[in-house]
């Protein structure tokens, strides 16, 4: 189900960036969700490429997996906080 999730998270990605003009003015709040989608997607790779290089399980390190979690964006830049 993970994999499928993904394929479809990429696809959607793909979709999304298709539908964006470098010169389109998008909401803040539209530009924070795909920040935060972003963010999400890099530290699920950054944790299987540590996975798959060492074994290592790593407990804890994308934080309370029972709860999503709220990552703040900086609204002037999207930069996360």
């Amino acid at each position: 189900m993970a994999k499928h999730d993904a394929m479809e998270c990429a696809d959607d990605a793909q979709a999304v960036a298709d539908m964006i003009a470098e010169t389109d003015n998008l909401p803040e709040w539209l530009e924070a969700k795909i920040t935060l989608a972003a963010y999400y997607m890099n530290r699920v790779k950054d944790y299987l490429t540590h996975y798959k290089q060492t074994g290592d399980m790593m407990p804890g390190f994308g934080g309370n997996v029972t709860q999503p979690q709220f990552v703040p964006v900086d609204p002037q830049n999207g930069d996360m906080k």
